[in-house]
């Protein structure tokens, strides 16, 4: 994805094991922060693709294994774009029934409502494309369709796309497209 994107910003919440380490951000020419959280040790990294404007589109990666506290962090940065007057699509996988199945729901019980769908393709038209600013993306290791949904609203419509979910399972094997996007 070294194309025309503006950014990708990559997260990794963690506890106790270490999802990206400084070695690793050193050798892949990135950035390294270490931020505490209340509940877990963050690892925040952050490649500049392509310095530019904002309209060159970006992403942010919010990975982790369960509990992290993706959705929240998803729910927050959210937030931060619409107070900053942009207009936020959220979508929620409608596999994730737990809490509901038209709103996002954190561990802490934020909530806001969303598309929940099971593939992003539809969100692909013209009309929906038009209407946001930036698609924020909740449980995205079940989309089927996640790589080319990002590509097509990164890359080509110049949006930008949070993304939150697992990057591995319980085996700690790739889980769904969310990798893919690093």
């Amino acid at each position: 994805m070294d194309g025309d994107i503006g950014y990708v910003n990559v997260i990794s919440l963690a506890f106790g094991r270490h999802g990206i380490s400084p070695k690793n951000c050193e050798a892949r020419g990135m950035a390294f922060r270490t931020l505490i959280g209340r509940r877990s040790l963050s690892y925040m990294t952050e490649r500049i693709v392509r310095p530019g404007s904002a309209s060159k589109g970006g992403m942010e990666l919010i990975i982790g294994p369960m509990f992290a506290g993706k959705t929240t962090e998803l729910l927050r940065r959210s937030e931060q774009r619409r107070s900053a007057g942009q207009r936020v699509l959220l979508v929620k996988s409608s596999v994730d029934t737990r809490y509901s199945r038209v709103e996002i729901v954190s561990h802490d019980q934020k909530r806001e409502p969303c598309y929940s769908m099971k593939e992003l393709s539809p969100l692909l038209s013209e009309a929906i494309v038009s209407d946001y600013d930036v698609a924020a993306i909740d449980e995205a290791q079940f989309f089927p369709d996640l790589l080319s949904f990002c590509l097509e609203w990164v890359d080509r419509q110049k949006k930008t796309v949070l993304v939150a979910g697992l990057d591995a399972d319980c085996e700690r094997r790739k889980f769904g497209e969310v990798l893919d996007l690093a």
